[in-house]
């Protein structure tokens, strides 16, 4: 049996190094440009390079391997096993989307620039990029700058608390490293408009109450896909398009909809369109649907 602890020692090893999907725990040490962390493991062979996406220097985290070189593992990250210290509390809703969201946004800046200018030097070959580069330009926003989101509806639904799935209407957005369940979105993420995603859950309990079911990633059936919301910095609305199925479209309460849409965001709505996609890819856009304006 394979034991991998903090230090990177280990136990019990065949003569090959990792296997794909087996489960690795380690510290990050270093970040590699593309948000990509790297961590080191001791092996009989010397240090053993694995790179992770999503994390970030100082986060103890169990991944899972994808590839796995002579030299190196490329792996997938399953869980932030200790936080690094690096993270500070924000009063926002985590989100699989969003890795670095506890990193304050000048430790962010530092890394981003930090592994943008060794990617010139080492891929390039460009030595003297210290005097060639000028300044650093960030965001003006931290907070609420995006002005696109695709919610996705599934029937199975993965609950942070008790980390596992569950049969359930959700509606939010896809458990890491998952194609089929996701996580509700019940409050702001930071990320989008604040007004909207701190009503979603009332828009997710009105499309359950509907008694059409979310769509069934496996099955690939159902009649709720996906929730598309636009927003216009300049004027401050949002246009919204509700993805569903064909069947049973006559069944389900667009006003009703619409109403609560109103009542949430009042002038804010700019539009509301409803697009029916049958296609069972799990894309938004269909290669066959039709849109069309419902407000």
């Amino acid at each position: 049996m394979l034991v991998h602890t903090f230090d990177g020692s280990m136990a019990g090893r065949s003569n090959r190094l990792f296997r794909r999907g087996e489960i690795l725990e380690l510290e990050i040490s270093e970040l590699a440009y593309g948000g990509k962390g790297i961590g080191k493991i001791e092996t009989p062979e010397g240090m053993f390079t694995v790179f992770v996406q999503n994390t970030f220097p100082g986060q103890k985290v169990k991944a899972r391997v994808i590839k796995c070189k002579r030299r190196y593992a490329e792996c997938k990250l399953e869980k932030v096993v200790i936080p690094s210290k690096l993270e500070l509390y924000q009063p926002y809703q985590r989100i699989p989307g969003a890795p670095y969201s506890l990193v304050p946004i000048k430790e962010q800046h530092k890394y981003k620039k930090q592994t943008t200018l060794e990617l010139f030097r080492r891929i390039g070959h460009v030595e003297d990029i210290d005097s060639i580069f000028d300044q650093f330009l960030p965001s003006p926003l931290v907070w609420h700058y995006r002005n696109k989101m695709e919610y996705s509806f599934s029937e199975i639904r993965f609950d942070l608390g008790e980390e596992k799935e569950f049969d359930d209407f959700g509606l939010g957005f896809k458990h890491r490293g998952t194609w089929w369940s996701v996580e509700n979105l019940d409050n702001d993420s930071g990320l989008f408009d604040k007004q909207f995603e701190s009503n979603i859950s009332r828009l997710r309990e009105f499309c359950q109450a509907s008694g059409l079911a979310a769509w069934h990633p496996p099955k690939k059936k159902g009649f709720f896909r996906f929730l598309v919301v636009r927003k216009s910095q300049t004027n401050d609305q949002l246009l919204i398009n509700l993805v569903t199925t064909t069947p049973e479209s006559d069944r389900f309460d667009f006003s009703g909809f619409v109403n609560l849409l109103l009542e949430i965001l009042g002038e804010r709505l700019a539009g509301v369109i409803h697009s029916t996609n049958d296609d069972t890819s799990d894309r938004v856009e269909a290669r066959e649907g039709l849109s069309r304006l419902i407000f």
